[in-house]
């Protein structure tokens, strides 16, 4: 059983003390989590680059080999979210987002030691896809959209704008060199 923290009010002249449950389940708490989860899972997805050549020199591969795995991550991403959605409302936001995390970490282990460009796709490419799927913005935003009041159509409106505009200024192109 949960136990709820409790806050003190003052009410009245008579200073008389209320005691209202607290809870941390506010929409700005879920925000910043929302924007550190996909943060957390979009961050390793965008140095990926930097590995090509390394990893090509090393295994004596094109870019070919390399491009092909995040061609499969990023059709399993969008296969996945339809997938991961459904899950999301029969098992819980929650238990979606540890898998999603569960097998993106999977797959950039993985990937470290893939040696065959058939572990790259496995790896690169399925885990990290569906694990991508599993802590995208749609689950993030589904737990967001859950956690907003009913009443009011400003406080429900506020918030999921918000999130994509901070998830947004992260994706900005570089300057080129």
């Amino acid at each position: 059983m949960q136990q709820e923290v409790s806050r003190t009010e003052i009410v009245g002249p008579l200073s008389a003390v209320v005691r209202a449950p607290m809870s941390w389940r506010t929409p700005m708490v879920i925000v910043l989590c929302g924007c550190l989860i996909s943060m957390l899972s979009f961050g390793p997805r965008a140095t990926l680059g930097f590995f090509l050549t390394p990893q090509s020199q090393a295994n004596g591969w094109g870019r070919d080999v390399f491009g092909f795995a995040l061609a499969i991550q990023n059709i399993l991403w969008g296969l996945g979210q339809p997938l991961a959605g459904m899950l999301a409302d029969r098992f819980g936001i929650v238990r979606v987002l540890c898998v999603g995390a569960i097998c993106y970490a999977i797959g950039l282990a993985m990937m470290a030691y893939a040696t065959t460009p058939l572990l790259l796709d496995v790896s690169a490419g399925v885990f990290i896809g569906l694990g991508l799927a599993g802590c995208s913005f749609g689950i993030v935003l589904a737990a967001l959209a859950s956690s907003c009041p009913s009443a009011g159509a400003r406080s429900r409106s506020v918030p999921g704008p918000l999130l994509a505009r901070l998830a947004s200024s992260s994706m900005r192109r570089s300057p080129s060199r």
